[in-house]
């Protein structure tokens, strides 16, 4: 109808898209490309480095590949994010080995700046990159696993 509506206090952006951060009036198509192939290129980067690190690297990157989906998109909403919520469950099993507890803290801390009230526009689509480059980071730190 036109008019505007008051918003709740907490109420910030919603909007978890890289090509709307770098094109707010409309995304470009340069906008709504680059991002998605920039990210499809790390993932199968990351993909191909995981091949023999264990089931947790591969997870990582599969989730991770879903949050990239969120931000990647021109229409990405914050509450995509419950994507990421299956790491949580590697995020416990991963805690334990002591070669990655930076890259642990480092995607534990994403995940939490993901869940929290956007105080900016870009703070969504920033925190979603920040979590798919921390899970890919955790996913790469992993030890390779041994031949039988």
């Amino acid at each position: 109808d036109g008019r505007p509506y008051r918003q709740a206090e907490l109420t910030g952006p919603a909007s978890a898209s890289l090509p709307r951060l770098l094109a707010p009036d409309g995304p470009t198509q340069v906008a709504a490309r680059v991002p998605a192939l920039l990210l499809l290129g790390a993932l199968l980067a990351a993909a191909r480095a995981v091949r023999r690190r264990g089931e947790a690297s591969q997870a990582l990157v599969l989730w991770a590949a879903a949050v990239a989906c969120v931000i990647a998109s021109p229409a990405g909403w914050d509450m995509g994010f419950v994507w990421a919520l299956p790491l949580v469950a590697w995020l416990g099993a991963l805690r334990t080995r002591a070669e990655t507890p930076a890259a642990w803290w480092a995607l534990t801390l994403a995940g939490v700046v993901c869940a929290c009230p956007p105080p900016a526009a870009a703070w969504p689509p920033l925190a979603g990159l920040a979590l798919v480059a921390a899970a890919i980071g955790l996913a790469l730190a992993q030890p390779q696993e041994q031949a039988a």
